[in-house]
């Protein structure tokens, strides 16, 4: 934070912007402060000194003093009260040519920080005036740093009786509020994105640090609070400058990350390079902002897709820095912007992934049903029925009661995203056993080495083993099915090994079967698997991974 803001020296400049016909010289080149009471002339006086932007003793007085020329400009009259925006923390008398025009003692030692003085028409008339100002300062010690402000004000108000500085100040603190708030709940419902408890933490880091600098135009609280408050800035100062290029350089998948933020610090650490007039803060911002900016135009050449907004974002972000120096107001709020903004594109997309997994969910689970209420498959499930409810009735009612029980278990795992592999596992044993029964076969399924604890698509292999006694001629033989099990530093590894017996053996791995697993796949965990299927020798291997993967 600066040691001193705009004072009492750009008074002059400020003035000649007001709404009345008058011009304003500023007879000093300096403006001056004394410690104590009853000042006399700074021509007599010499205890009379330039302003040092502190405060000077612990609990007493301290003036300041500035001459100003008035001149009205030929044949303009004023005809209403020149009024005098006074924004500092401390209890001021404020005299204009030696009269008692305004104080604010009225609020106590605690007080917001904005305040109004109102210099009479009788008093704006041309030639040199004196302002002076005593000012205590309750709460603080000597050598505190002390702000002054004094600019212009509209008679009647600002904007309904609220200073410009409240209502950027409020806008800035309530959207980063809303925006750290709405990302933290996406975060806690589980809704996991790169970058996301990073924007949760410069969201609120902004409000922070908002409010703590802009705090005293807001609220009411003792002076002696101000130079407490004045040391938490900084921390969270350096806290967003570090955040928000993490941010950055995560959600444009920039690798590797650490590399660039030593980069960027070492481009930072140019700001402490004094240039004469550019505080530190506007120089570190502006460093952060073109590098920010170079990095998301690197992102966008490569093909990042939203990268475009954040080169929109941090180019608007310099404008703001250039625009309002002093405050940040419009560099935070540009922030902020692009912070919702970019969780108002995530969101987009997130509903446009939820819409199609919806409908892929819906089509896979009316898929699993279908693929085993097919004419061919009940056509010859009822064919046999017909002959064993003549020739063997106890088998018959057997076989009923394993389709009724598969039919209720597709039905059932039909509504559900994954299933354990036990339920897996005792699905496809129904299934073979139903099968052996009508092709007169004798069908054994090994899996010692399966974990039958872990999650995986429903119907998964139960489909894969489908496909291979539809496709292979298993009549009146005695097969055997394998599904190996491996777990591989966290990546689950199946291997189901089918015998071979038909001459089309290329047939096996295709067909609607195969693309309802890989659906399967993708809707259980996205791009994070391998499945591949191909004849090897007499054996139909198929494998799927199911991992960190990207493809």
């Amino acid at each position: 934070m600066k040691k001193m803001l705009k004072i009492l020296a750009s008074i002059y400049l400020l003035l000649g912007h007001a709404a009345l016909a008058l011009e304003f010289t500023n007879v000093q080149d300096t403006i001056l402060e004394f410690e104590g009471d009853n000042p006399g002339s700074p021509d007599t006086d010499p205890n009379w000194r330039p302003f040092s932007g502190q405060v000077l003793t612990d609990g007493g007085s301290q003036w300041f003093h500035m001459e100003l020329v008035v001149e009205l400009d030929r044949g303009e009259q004023v005809h209403a009260p020149l009024a005098l925006g006074i924004s500092l923390m401390g209890v001021y008398d404020f005299y204009w040519d030696g009269e008692l025009i305004g104080s604010n003692l009225y609020q106590g030692a605690s007080a917001n920080r904005l305040s109004r003085v109102l210099v009479p028409v009788r008093n704006l008339t041309s030639g040199k005036h004196i302002i002076r100002m005593r000012i205590k300062t309750p709460g603080m010690k000597k050598g505190d740093p002390l702000d002054l402000y004094i600019q212009p004000a509209a008679v009647k108000s600002d904007f309904f009786g609220v200073h410009p500085s409240v209502i950027s100040t409020f806008f800035v603190a309530t959207a980063g509020l809303f925006t750290g708030c709405y990302l933290f709940l996406l975060w806690h419902s589980g809704g996991a994105r790169p970058g996301l408890f990073t924007a949760i933490c410069v969201s609120f880091s902004i409000v922070a640090l908002i409010l703590l600098q802009e705090g005293r135009f807001l609220f009411s609280y003792p002076y002696g609070w101000q130079p407490f408050i004045d040391n938490l800035i900084p921390p969270f100062a350096a806290l967003t400058i570090l955040l928000l290029p993490w941010f950055t350089i995560t959600r444009l998948q920039l690798e590797p990350r650490a590399l660039w933020m030593v980069g960027i610090a070492i481009v930072l650490g140019f700001s402490f390079i004094d240039i004469k007039g550019v505080d530190h803060d506007i120089r570190a911002l502006v460093l952060l902002s073109i590098s920010l900016l170079g990095l998301s135009a690197l992102a966008w050449r490569h093909g990042t897709k939203s990268a475009l907004l954040f080169v929109a974002g941090f180019a608007l972000a310099l404008a703001g820095l250039w625009l309002d120096p002093d405050q940040k107001h419009l560099f935070l709020i540009v922030i902020i912007i692009l912070l919702a903004v970019d969780l108002g594109i995530d969101i987009k997309r997130r509903a446009s992934d939820a819409a199609r997994h919806a409908l892929v969910s819906e089509r896979l689970r009316a898929d699993l049903i279908k693929r085993n209420i097919q004419p061919h498959f009940l056509m010859n499930s009822l064919t046999a029925l017909m002959e064993w409810v003549e020739t063997a009735p106890e088998a018959a009612v057997e076989f009923i009661d394993g389709l009724a029980t598969e039919f209720r278990m597709l039905s059932e795992f039909s509504e559900r995203s994954s299933i354990s592999m036990a339920e897996e596992l005792k699905l496809c044993e129904i299934h073979l056993n139903l099968m052996a029964k009508r092709l007169d076969a004798t069908f054994a399924f090994e899996t010692s080495t399966v974990d039958r604890d872990a999650l995986i698509p429903p119907g998964l292999f139960h489909t894969l083993l489908e496909n291979a006694l539809t496709h292979n001629a298993y009549a009146g033989q005695n097969i055997c099915f394998e599904l190996d099990y491996k777990n591989q530093n966290g990546t689950m590894c199946y291997t189901l090994i089918t015998p071979i017996c038909t001459q089309q053996s290329n047939a096996i791995g295709t067909g609607t079967g195969t693309r309802y697993v890989q659906a399967r796949l993708e809707e259980f965990c996205g791009n994070a698997f391998r499945f591949s299927s191909e004849p090897l020798g007499s054996q139909w291997i198929t494998t799927i991974e199911i991992g960190q993967f990207k493809r």
